[in-house]
């Protein structure tokens, strides 16, 4: 099976299940899915994260779509969607979803060619404002900041896992 994840219009192809947080000191696993959203499987995407709010907000754990936090959150779930806010914001903190495939027409031209070679089984958009043990990721529909290094249009296909750096920095899975 081969998972597309989406961060900003970077899109990164792999057959596993898990999004790493990589430098030139530490390797962080911050995501991984337990299951993917198939209606007719009653089955609902089911994650794995361990984050820090932004701006020394708190840790949050969420295990199996509970969540812990020590911050002041609300949480919204869905089937295919998992939202994670600051209490009165209306832009979430952490927002994981997998994509309908009648959604992903609406996806930049870079990102539809790669669906159009590889046939991913499911796409996974990330976005959000949070922090993986001090490191800032921004994702936000056009753009994805690594502790403030910023790329957008990339694609990347990886082996098992997805591997999110700061620019220069190159590791192997």
């Amino acid at each position: 099976m081969k998972h597309a994840f989406i961060f900003g219009t970077n899109l990164y192809l792999t057959a596993g299940n898990t999004v790493t947080y990589a430098d030139d000191n530490h390797k962080i696993d911050f995501l991984k899915i337990y299951s993917f959203y198939h209606p007719e499987r009653n089955q609902e995407l089911v994650i794995e994260a361990k984050i820090s709010l932004p701006h020394n907000g708190g840790l949050l754990t969420i295990d199996r779509n509970k969540v812990d936090t020590t911050g002041d959150i609300r949480v919204m779930i869905a089937p295919n969607r998992i939202k994670i806010y600051h209490e009165g914001h209306t832009e979430p903190i952490f927002d994981v979803y997998q994509m309908d495939q009648h959604e992903w027409a609406g996806l930049s031209s870079h990102v539809l060619n790669e669906f159009h070679s590889q046939h991913p089984d499911v796409l996974i958009r990330v976005k959000g404002e949070f922090e993986v043990e001090g490191n800032s990721i921004i994702s936000d529909n056009e753009k994805l900041y690594v502790n403030g290094d910023s790329r957008a249009n990339g694609v990347s296909n990886e082996r098992e896992r997805v591997i999110l750096t700061p620019d220069n920095v190159h590791v192997h899975a």
